[in-house]
């Protein structure tokens, strides 16, 4: 199980930790009193509870000038205290007895094994050979008493007494160097014992350097902390300014943009309002041209066929003053000729008298023949009149269906002009409409993307208004429950013992299991 270094709910907020509430201040109160009594000693626990009890009841804003100043009344107090009662000896048994018994009593501390290691990795060659120089002086300079007994007992008559001179020189020799092993083995333990006071004065030394260097660090830390809330109060307001800058911005160009766009919907409508008119005022005078250009090809046409009515009126009269006059040529001839032949009729009756007999047949037969001739005439001249009449007739026949199938095709042409034009106005009117609709759906489609986008930030906006009021409310309740981030870094140790117990602990079930 791993503890955690740092809240995660009290780092989403910006809170100052000089105004703490009271079940913070307590858990402070706690921590400081713990460090102090074991940098201090056990015994000045009391001492120490108090004077952190005083400094947490009388000061409300906590600093880290305050807790240097704390640190500095319990060392005074703890040192008048130790002049008092004599306790620099006591410190010194203490020490030999944590030595002899191989157990110190600061041994608690997870942070103190922590600096004997240290101490252990940092011993130099230098500081053993000075060691063993001072042991081998130690024994160097030992007083070994002589041996009380000699070898007189080889000098004696008796036998059983140098037996028991000789038994008694080897007991005296054998004590001797149980003595002497005696003494080594104090002297040996009094320069281990030494060796272990003199390193234990350099730890407290080193653990007072760490200690002070841990205070440095701690205020250092403090500062920086109170530095990088500062900076982050700053950033925070820079931020909502900022912000805030934006938003104003933001509603300033949506304003301008709606705006714009009803300025350009509005010319929008109106160019095509305008664009509309026009068209329908250019298709009105298109239809007035096309009727009056009707009409006035409709005129020409009646007028031309007035004319040619006209003409054909005049030339059919001409014709048939012509004829007329041929007739009354003819006429003439025929009265001429019957004159003619009268007088003819006169001079051959005058003649017949002459030429009764002979000129009788002659003269019969020459006006039959002439008169055929006459008729013959009368009648050519008939079928050719007829047949230019009849000429005349088809030709004027032939030119009315021709003008009647050419006004019949340009009518067609003009009608079909017409379907074609409908059809392609109506066309044009259908692709227009389909722009018309598109631009209406990509309108719509725009709008409902807007609305979409402006529904979503407003979700977003209320997701995070409520998310930030959850968290609010969980940092509330656990700013009692929870360390923050200054207590989780004072208890760094306590927490990875806590870890390394734990860790154990699952390795001894894994291994039960």
């Amino acid at each position: 199980m791993m503890y955690p270094r740092k809240n995660p709910q009290v780092s989403q907020q910006t809170q100052s930790r000089r105004f703490l509430n009271p079940g913070q201040r307590d858990e402070l109160k706690k921590v400081v009193a713990e460090r102090l009594s074991k940098k201090y000693g056990l015994k000045y626990t009391e001492l120490i509870q108090d004077e952190v009890d005083n400094f947490v009841t009388t000061n409300k804003n906590i600093t880290a000038k305050g807790l240097q100043k704390l640190e500095d009344n319990i060392q005074k107090a703890t040192h008048s205290n130790m002049k008092k009662t004599g306790g620099q000896a006591h410190f010194v048994d203490d020490d030999d007895q944590s030595v002899k018994s191989g157990i110190s009593k600061m041994s608690g501390a997870t942070n103190f094994d922590e600096v004997d290691r240290f101490t252990k990795k940092t011993l130099t060659k230098q500081e053993a050979e000075e060691q063993e120089k001072y042991k081998d002086k130690k024994l160097q300079t030992m007083n070994v008493q002589p041996p009380t007994n000699d070898l007189n007992f080889l000098d004696e008559d008796n036998e059983w007494a140098a037996i028991y001179k000789y038994n008694k020189y080897l007991f005296d020799k054998e004590e001797e160097a149980k003595k002497k092993r005696a003494e080594e083995l104090k002297v040996r333990n009094r320069l281990e014992l030494d060796k272990q006071v003199q390193e234990k004065k350099e730890k407290k030394e080193k653990e007072k350097i760490l200690d002070q260097k841990y205070t440095e660090n701690m205020h250092l830390q403090m500062q920086r902390y109170d530095q990088k809330e500062k900076e982050k109060e700053e950033e925070h307001k820079r931020q909502r300014a900022l912000d805030k800058q934006l938003r104003e911005r933001q509603i300033k160009e949506n304003k301008y943009k709606r705006r714009h766009e009803d300025k350009q919907q509005k010319a929008l409508d109106q160019y095509l309002m305008q664009k509309v008119r026009e068209e329908l005022e250019q298709e009105q005078n298109y239809q007035k041209f096309k009727k009056e250009h009707q009409a006035e090809v409709m005129k020409k046409l009646l007028a031309e066929n007035e004319i040619r009515k006209q003409n054909q009126l005049e030339a059919d009269q001409k014709e048939r003053e012509e004829n007329i006059k041929l007739m009354n040529a003819h006429a003439k001839l025929v009265e001429d000729q019957e004159n003619e032949r009268e007088k003819n009729i006169k001079e051959r009756e005058a003649k017949m008298k002459e030429f009764q007999a002979s000129a009788l047949e002659q003269v019969q037969l020459d006006f039959e023949d002439k008169l055929g001739k006459m008729f013959k005439r009368s009648e050519k001249y008939e079928r050719r009149h007829e047949q230019k009449l009849n000429e005349e007739e088809a030709r004027k026949q032939q030119k009315l269906a021709d003008q009647k199938k050419y006004l019949k095709q340009y009518l067609f042409e003009q009608m079909e002009e017409r379907q074609k034009r409908s059809k392609q106005e109506k066309q044009d009117y259908n692709e227009q409409a389909n722009i018309w609709k598109q631009d209406n759906a990509k309108y719509q489609e725009f709008e409902n993307q807007k609305q979409q986008k402006k529904k979503e930030m407003m979700n977003q906006y209320s997701t995070l208004l409520k998310q930030q009021m959850r968290d609010n409310e969980n940092s509330k309740k656990a700013n009692t429950n929870r360390m923050n981030e200054n207590e989780a870094f004072i208890n760094k140790f306590l927490l990875d013992e806590l870890d390394q117990i734990k860790n154990t602990q699952d390795q001894a079930r894994s291994t039960q299991a």
